[in-house]
């Protein structure tokens, strides 16, 4: 807790490294991350990113997506399945209700699409090799979405 017009630094970071070339060690220091106090929360609404929560949702729904295909591609069919559903209806109602974004409703038909997928070639073998070829093809660059 702090008071209005109080800053606080939370966190600093740095970054060792060696140089890829010379292999030299290189640091680098960056600026505190800090906070500032305020008596207003109308200032706090207006100085939020709302693009930050939009990103995180994106992220979230392609690591499962990722997870989901490490699953199929395991023969865990019910768990990818079972993962892709949760995340499908959370990100469905907080999009819904509180974003309204465009990518993040592209990543969900994307889902969509992956979960219909995984019911069809839960009981056929040869289907299931052509989504584990096409799913490779698509993580390479060579097919489309």
């Amino acid at each position: 807790r702090g008071t209005a017009g109080e800053s606080r630094v939370l966190a600093r970071a740095s970054l060792a490294c060696v140089d890829a070339v010379t292999h030299a060690p290189q640091r680098t220091r960056g600026e505190p991350l800090s906070a500032r106090f305020v008596e207003d929360a109308t200032a706090v609404e207006r100085s939020a990113d709302r693009n930050v929560p939009i990103q995180a949702e994106i992220v979230q729904n392609a690591a499962v997506l990722n997870t989901a295909m490490r699953l199929q591609k395991q023969g865990d069919f019910q768990a990818a399945q079972e993962l892709l559903a949760a995340r499908y209806l959370n990100s469905k109602t907080t999009n819904e209700t509180e974003y309204h974004d465009a990518e993040v409703e592209r990543i969900l038909l994307r889902m969509k699409q992956v979960m219909h997928d995984l019911e069809r070639t839960r009981s056929d073998p040869a289907a299931r090799r052509g989504l584990q070829l096409e799913t490779a093809l698509q993580a390479l660059g060579y097919a489309g979405d």
